[in-house]
């Protein structure tokens, strides 16, 4: 017999969840991006766990702009760069979906996306949201 959970007890995981995710934990601050009610906030809270080294978040960033969900147009180079940071912090399949991208992208716009990866800090999270 399944065992029923008090709204109360589901409202204190996700304070709890806030907190650690505010208080700057990485994997609180994935797992809150999907429990935000807006795009955009969800999008910075991927951007603030990917730039701690995440590599899940940095992936599914990539996805976000190449198929221009949450709230952000479709982005191939932004996508290539995020799909380079990915693989930087050890995502499996990262060189898959770069290879992909490589394919639709001019050479000039991959040495664009490569010099954006390079470049790219943690502090560019707010200028991420566009």
């Amino acid at each position: 017999m399944a065992t029923s959970v008090e709204p109360a007890e589901i409202f204190q995981s996700y304070v709890e969840l806030w907190a650690k995710a505010d208080s700057g934990d990485p994997e609180a601050q994935y797992q809150h991006s999907s429990r935000v009610r807006t795009p955009t906030e969800a999008y910075r809270w991927l951007c603030l766990a990917a730039s701690q080294g995440v590599a899940e978040a940095s992936a599914e960033l990539g996805h976000i702009h190449r198929h221009g969900t949450r709230g952000q147009r479709r982005d191939l180079e932004r996508s290539y760069m995020w799909w380079s940071l990915a693989e930087e912090q050890g995502y499996p399949k990262s060189a898959l979906y770069r290879l992909e991208l490589a394919g639709l992208l001019s050479p000039d716009q991959v040495a664009d996306a490569q010099r954006m990866a390079a470049a790219w800090q943690a502090s560019d999270c707010e200028s991420e949201l566009l």
